[in-house]
């Protein structure tokens, strides 16, 4: 039987991993276009998580029947003990009203407890077993996820995404004008240090950062939103890209990409084709391509400084390091996917 289901899991995965999703989620095997970008570093560790986390959404959903952000509220509490909500939207890096609604959504099914509305969150029973649920395959997949780096890289690549979210934190400081907005709270120390291993989590602290530097550069230069600039390099690697096509790539609600797309129709950044029966085709326009260009050489110079904080092995070791791991996401992806197929 096992046997069976690894050979379907086979087939299966080689169509899988056709999908490209340029800036965040674009596959080693990208095209032509996105060829250059993928040299980036910051890139590609961006293209990691979204990764990491389409494979997530997969692993967990199935495992626990909850939505993705309600048990990614499970595990942060069960990291961190008795997290307050505060605490939580930091860790999450979301708005403190979206963590409230689904901290109600899960005291009112019994996985949290929360005595008084200030108080700190915490398990109940039932979300301590399913916490730990969670906490045995976020192991297992972190186990999947480095397979090939060798374990004594592992210091240098710590040390080096350290390296890399300073340099990024120096950027954020450079488009900040003002008073310094103060960071949303975090707790100061995790109850649970069983996951302390976990690569995935110090990525993800220096992609944030990274992030929150690149959005209001693009915004200077660009007049874009996060999301609309993203849905540019979109349609730009995959020219001519249907409507469908890209909401389905881009895991977004249908909606919120039909208003991105309005806008940007609008102000001449793309064309759309509806002559085909049922499809619209989405292009690039030459004004479009000029902003896209202009993103792109800002995306290259500010991945020059972020490896210029770096020497040549850790440079090397890191960069070796997050395309192994893409690798190995793009076949956990594929696999679950297939599950997903059956």
């Amino acid at each position: 039987m096992a046997t069976h289901r690894a050979a379907v899991i086979a087939r299966k995965a080689a169509e899988m991993l056709r999908m490209d999703m340029p800036g965040q989620n674009q596959p080693l095997s990208g095209g032509a276009k996105s060829t250059v970008r993928l040299r980036l570093l910051s890139r590609r560790m961006i293209i990691l998580l979204h990764l990491v986390r389409s494979s997530g959404r997969l692993t967990y959903g199935r495992d626990t029947g909850i939505s993705e952000f309600d048990w990614r509220v499970i595990l942060e509490t069960g990291i961190y003990g008795q997290p307050l909500v505060s605490e939580l939207a930091g860790l999450l890096d979301v708005d403190k009203a979206q963590v409230s609604r689904a901290v109600n959504r899960l005291i009112a099914s019994g996985l949290l407890h929360r005595p008084k509305l200030r108080d700190p969150v915490r398990l109940s029973t039932d979300g301590q077993r399913l916490y730990e649920r969670l906490r045995q395959l976020a192991l297992a997949r972190n186990r999947m996820l480095l397979a090939g780096v060798p374990a004594d890289h592992m210091p240098v690549i710590r040390s080096a995404l350290a390296k890399v979210g300073r340099a990024a934190e120096a950027l954020l400081e450079e488009e900040r004008e003002g008073p310094t907005p103060s960071a949303m709270a975090l707790p100061q120390a995790a109850a649970d240090d069983s996951l302390g291993g976990l690569i995935i989590p110090e990525m993800l602290v220096t992609v944030r950062t990274i992030r929150r530097g690149t959005v209001p550069a693009y915004k200077r230069l660009s007049g874009l939103s996060d999301l609309e600039w993203i849905v540019l390099a979109w349609i730009y690697d995959g020219e001519p890209l249907t409507l469908t096509e890209l909401i389905a790539r881009m895991e977004r609600d249908k909606s919120q990409i039909g208003r991105v797309i309005k806008r940007m129709l609008e102000i001449g950044l793309v064309d759309k084709d509806e002559s085909a029966p049922r499809r619209i085709l989405l292009s690039v326009t030459e004004k479009g391509r000029a902003v896209f260009h202009r993103l792109e050489l800002e995306a290259r110079r500010r991945d020059d400084i972020y490896r210029a904080s770096l020497t040549g092995e850790e440079d090397r070791i890191l960069g070796e390091a997050v395309d192994q791991m893409i690798r190995n996401a793009e076949q956990i992806l594929s696999y679950e996917r297939a599950i997903a197929a059956h």
